[in-house]
């Protein structure tokens, strides 16, 4: 009994001794690449470790890599990184396989754009609905602008007010004007409908949005 209770211990232990490692790698990652200071930025340093933890499974940094490939790390270093979207996807989805929803949102950007995988309405559709019921605002939106423009979904402004409606609870900044430009081609008891939907989809955590 004592045998197990100290190699629970021990584990314990372990888990926790490994998990403040990782904290504080992610730390200096973000240090070096967030810092104002110039004695403190390190680009080379800061991507180093990033793509290290990525390897590792480490979402956030996974996630970072992503954006510093699919931006090719403008402003930054192009000797250290360049644009490159299949590398891009590549870790997008290592980190929204893990239910990162910042990558899923990316991820489906990248297959409704075709950019570094074969286009797919489908995928975009998947990851971007993924993400927007973990919240996103940016994947709320998203929806609306499929739903609105006709992309991947057959029109529906309605649709689209409603999920415009979520985004902009959610904050983001831009979802009220394209809410109000919908708002146009729908009438008072649509908009009424929209709104009823979009309480019943949030109380719903996102299961009851249709």
């Amino acid at each position: 009994m004592k045998n197990t209770f100290f190699s629970i211990l021990l584990a314990s232990c372990c888990i926790v001794s490994s998990c403040n490692a990782y904290g504080n790698e992610l730390d200096d990652a973000n240090v070096a690449y967030n810092s104002d200071d110039p004695t403190n930025f390190n680009f080379a340093k800061a991507f180093g470790l990033f793509q290290k933890l990525a390897n590792e499974g480490n979402v956030k940094a996974q996630y970072q890599l992503g954006v510093f490939y699919s931006d090719g790390c403008v402003g930054i270093d192009k000797t250290i990184c360049v644009q490159d979207y299949g590398l891009a996807a590549k870790w997008f989805k290592a980190a929204a396989d893990q239910g990162d929803a910042q990558s899923q949102e990316e991820l489906g950007g990248l297959y409704r754009l075709g950019l570094g995988v074969r286009k797919s309405c489908e995928e975009a559709i998947r990851l971007t609905t993924l993400a927007a019921r973990q919240g996103l605002a940016r994947a709320n939106y998203e929806l609306g602008f499929f739903y609105g423009q006709g992309v991947c979904f057959n029109k529906n402004p309605q649709l689209a007010y409603m999920w415009f409606n979520i985004a902009e609870l959610n904050g983001d900044s831009v979802a009220s004007s394209a809410r109000k430009g919908i708002s146009e081609q729908l009438s008072r008891s649509q908009i009424e409908e929209a709104l009823e939907l979009s309480t019943k989809c949030i109380r719903s955590q996102y299961s009851k949005c249709e």
